[in-house]
């Protein structure tokens, strides 16, 4: 897909990961003026509906899927640092918005895809027999309590830079360092400026264009 930003991982984004470890690069030295950037792990939980879910194991938030899943929900913990502590300082989370910027600049689109959505009032824009396929991830909200992702597993990742388990960065943090996040509910949409929402509803506007077999009818030029 044209807009789907793992497409365009490579060689290039992997080599700006391990850059930004770098406090030089980051412009970091002594977290100033920008803080250390690290791997942040994430848990949560998956399943049907959030009463049904099952937890995962601590998952490390690299690819563009995971790092829009560690933004869009705040922690369970009260007394947890906030969403933003958190996407300010993972290295993919940067390294995602940089190739994001660069591909919009090539294609003349924004990369929006993947697109995280709420299955209750969200699903009727999207086309039908997706709903449970990638590029999308979709939540079951319930209040204030911690949302559950549906059709989502332990294994499944944002790109091909998932590593394995024996393929960390050494910055990856330890679990329950206080520097991983547990995700709770969504961030209120309150809290996002209208111009987001413009363009989110314009981005899913245009997957209504593709048929049920997945036949993109957008229009698709050479990069």
């Amino acid at each position: 897909m044209r807009n789907h930003l793992s497409n365009y991982e490579g060689g290039a984004n992997t080599f700006l990961h391990e850059l930004m470890h770098l406090d030089l690069a980051a412009d970091s030295v002594n977290e100033s003026p920008n803080p250390h950037v690290g791997d942040f792990k994430i848990k949560f939980t998956y399943g049907d509906s959030p009463k049904e879910g099952k937890f995962s194991g601590w998952t490390k938030a690299y690819g563009p899927k995971l790092a829009k899943i560690l933004a869009r929900f705040q922690p369970i913990s009260t007394f947890s640092k906030q969403t933003g502590y958190f996407v300010q300082r993972n290295d993919d989370s940067l390294v995602s918005f940089a190739l994001a910027n660069y591909v919009q600049k090539q294609i003349k689109s924004y990369p929006f895809l993947p697109v995280i959505y709420d299955k209750i009032n969200d699903a009727p824009m999207l086309p039908p027999k997706r709903e449970s396929t990638d590029p999308f991830v979709i939540f079951a909200a319930d209040g204030n309590k911690p949302v559950s992702f549906v059709n989502f597993t332990t294994t499944d990742n944002g790109g091909a830079r998932q590593l394995k388990d024996d393929g960390d960065c050494p910055t990856v943090l330890k679990n329950d360092s206080g520097e991983d996040l547990e995700i709770g509910a969504p961030i209120p949409s309150d809290q996002y400026p209208k111009s987001y929402w413009d363009d989110r509803k314009k981005w899913l506007e245009a997957n209504k264009g593709e048929d049920s077999s997945g036949t993109c009818k957008l229009t698709i030029r050479g990069i």
